[in-house]
């Protein structure tokens, strides 16, 4: 059981860390409007401060909550208003 905890936690984080790096840091704009591709190890080296961040703004988010019902009814939350996107693609 720990090793299926320990494995979907690291799985999680670095999947978020992945969003981070690719889809947020990967494409942003420099000023002059130009775009430069970030090589491997920077990317790496940004991947592991955001993965330390996603932990941390999570274990924040844990301890506010009370009971695991009500982390099943904010989960929704988070993807409100991205259905009519998903249909629409």
């Amino acid at each position: 059981m720990l090793a299926a905890l320990a494995s979907t936690l690291d799985t999680h984080l670095n999947w978020g860390a992945s969003y981070w790096c690719n889809d947020l840091y990967a494409r942003r704009h420099l000023p002059g409007g130009t775009r430069r591709q970030p090589a491997g190890r920077e990317l790496v080296f940004v991947a592991r401060p955001s993965n330390i961040a996603i932990l941390l703004l999570s274990l924040v988010i844990m301890r506010h909550l009370d009971s695991i019902q009500q982390a099943w009814q904010i989960t929704p939350l988070f993807g409100a208003g991205s259905g009519t996107v998903l249909v629409l693609r």
